[in-house]
Parts: C-alpha cells; structure tokens; sequence
C-alpha cells in the first residue's frame, strides 16, 4: 500500500497540469482526489490542445503521403517510422477524447478508486 507521502509528486504533477489547462480535472493534492472540472476556461483550453494535436495528425499524414508520392531526398527509415509516429499520435489523441471529454467520470472513479486506499 501507498503512503501520501509516496504518491506526492504523482498529485503534485497532475495538480501543475490542471492548473495549466492541459487536463480537465480539479486535483486536491490534500485529500488525493480528482474531479471533474467546472471551468469553461479549462474545458476550452483542453480542447484547443485537442485541436492543435488533429492538426498534427494531419501535418504526419500529409508528410507521409508526400513520402510515399514523391520519395525523393527520404531514406527508407523516414517511411517506415512516419506510420509509426502517425500512429502514436492518433492513438494518443483517441485516449484523451475517449477518457477525458466522453467519460470523464469514469476516469475521475477510477483514479479516485486506485488512491483511495492510500494512509
């Protein structure tokens, strides 16, 4: 079992991103709990974040299509490891819409449940 004192940093690093707008949660570094957030500041920076990271997927594709076109000046690991971070991207950003704008609450319930049993 974990202490508070061990998980600290894991609160005090989820408590930076909250504040910052990079996640929609409300962290309470003195209880060890999550919530949902209230702010529409959040929500909207979230979501611009959300916006900016489709533009990358679509900025990858693009590459890769252009790589696939027109090979010249690419070596053949730029073609191979384009998919590769294509993929990373997009399966990231699937996370963060799926866990954090669909179901927040069931992430909020999850996290609450795995640091609840923390002394």
């Amino acid at each position: 079992m974990l202490s508070k004192h061990e998980v600290r940093w894991c609160f005090t690093t989820l408590w930076i991103a909250s504040v910052l707008g990079r996640l929609p949660l409300d962290v309470d570094r003195k209880n060890g709990k999550i919530y949902e957030t209230k702010s529409c500041l959040k929500k909207w920076c979230f979501k611009l974040q959300l916006g900016l990271g489709f533009l990358h997927i679509l900025y990858l594709a693009g590459t890769w299509l252009r790589m696939l076109i027109a090979p010249d000046g690419y070596k053949l690991i730029d073609m191979t490891l384009q998919p590769v971070a294509l993929l990373a991207a997009l399966l990231s950003l699937y996370n963060a819409v799926a866990l954090l704008i669909y179901y927040p609450q069931g992430t909020v319930l999850v996290f609450n449940e795995l640091y609840n049993g923390t002394g």
